[in-house]
């Protein structure tokens, strides 16, 4: 069953995001990572919020385990932890482009 997660990470900023994407990017080969369905990430008030869906909790563990910590940790940042996490009943995806 799929899964959802939303990290809250107060005084973190876009710099910090975009320096662990690119980590990321460079462990990954430029690819998503297995059993990863959406990622959306953007600023709020006195930090930054992530939302992330995957196919399982097993997936999402193992993307932690074996990618995340790592590049969190090469940036020399800790890595958060979620605020909410919930079982995904349904995904609609929008046939309307968003700018």
């Amino acid at each position: 069953m799929s899964v959802a997660y939303i990290f809250e990470i107060r005084g973190f900023t876009q710099e910090k995001y975009d320096k662990v994407i690119e980590a990321l990017n460079l462990n990954l080969g430029g690819k998503a990572p297995a059993g990863q369905i959406l990622h959306v990430a953007g600023p709020m008030e006195g930090g930054f919020r992530v939302i992330d869906v995957w196919e399982s909790e097993e997936a999402k563990n193992r993307f932690f385990n074996e990618h995340l910590n790592s590049a969190f940790k090469e940036v020399g940042l800790e890595l958060p932890r979620y605020k909410i996490t919930f079982k995904v009943h349904n995904i609609m995806k929008s046939l309307t482009p968003v700018t």
